[in-house]
Formats: structure tokens, C-alpha cells, sequence
């Protein structure tokens, strides 16, 4: 592997369980987001498939410090009770311990696939369909999920499982 392909980074999205010192925990549905290497992301995917808990898999301690960090700081901006606060906590909570989880589509996804190491192996791929007024569509490809984004809105995403949108395609046909 390269030093590029080793430094490449994709989107890890997670969901934790916060466990708090005075012993309180609570499972937080958030679905959070972080920046990690593609060979911590296969790691993830292939411990938690394995049965691993995301905290327990070796080598990743960079990726779990990066999530550590993001849980700490969206702690921060919410109530014990889960809603939203409008000012930050002006002294961070202690907390105990933090157990992190793939959500539950993401696992499903990975656990009907035969063979889901072969969904790393394969490259990320790329279309852009042009519009006559010179705007664009940029459909791409990557670890069994198809992205979808416009040129006139860059901001909004239509993420999707590849099967379900090879379907919509299929039956439109």
C-alpha cells in the first residue's frame, strides 16, 4: 500500500453509549461522524462483523481518540435528558466510559454481504452526467454506498445502499 492509499479517509458514522462517573449511562441515538483512515474503517467493519466491540479492535486507537473526541465535544451541547442546549456546559461531565457501535443499518448491510472484504478491494468510482445548462450530477461509488450529489446544491447528498438504488434504476427501465 502506498503512503497515499495508507493516508486515504472516509466517513466512519457511529453511535456511542455514554456511561457517566456517577454510574448513569445512556444509549445516545446520534448518528455521528468521523473522518478516518480506510484501514481503520476495515478494521471497524471486520471486528464488528467478527463480533468485536469497536473499543476492543487493535490498531485503531487513533480513530477511537478522533470519535473520543467528537462524543466529548456533543456531550457538551446536551442535556442528561437528550435534548439540545442552546450554550455549552461550562465544565465537561466526567465521563467513565464510552462504547461505540456501527448503526444498525450500516451493520446489516456489511453482514448480508458473502464476501465483505471484497467491498474494500474495490475502487471508488466516479460519473458526472451533464445537463445542457452546463450544471452537473456526480453519482459515485464506494464500499457498497452510492452518493449522489448535485452541482447546483454541493451541500445536499443523497446517500444510498447500492442494491436499492440499482433497483429504483432497473424498475424505471
Amino acid at each position: 500500500m502506498t503512503t497515499s492509499e495508507k493516508d486515504k479517509t472516509t466517513a466512519l458514522h457511529f453511535q456511542y453509549r455514554i456511561t457517566y462517573g456517577n454510574g448513569r449511562f445512556y444509549d445516545r441515538p446520534d448518528l455521528m461522524i468521523a473522518q478516518i483512515t480506510i484501514e481503520d474503517y476495515k478494521k471497524i467493519v471486520l471486528g464488528v462483523l467478527r463480533g468485536e466491540r469497536i473499543n476492543e479492535i487493535d490498531g485503531i486507537s487513533e480513530s477511537i481518540n478522533k470519535m473520543t473526541e467528537i462524543v466529548r465535544d456533543m456531550d457538551n451541547w446536551i442535556n442528561m435528558n437528550g435534548t439540545n442546549r442552546k450554550k455549552p456546559l461550562k465544565k465537561a461531565r466526567d465521563i467513565l466510559e464510552l462504547e461505540f457501535f456501527l448503526p444498525k443499518s450500516d451493520y446489516q448491510r456489511f453482514k448480508k454481504m458473502k464476501n465483505p472484504i471484497e467491498v474494500f478491494e474495490r475502487p471508488e468510482q466516479h460519473m458526472t452526467i451533464y445537463r445542457n445548462d452546463g450544471s452537473s450530477v456526480v453519482i459515485s461509488s464506494e464500499f457498497g454506498l452510492i452518493k449522489i450529489v448535485d452541482s447546483r446544491n454541493p451541500s445536499s447528498r443523497i446517500i444510498q445502499e447500492a442494491d436499492i438504488f440499482l433497483s429504483i434504476i432497473i424498475r424505471n427501465v
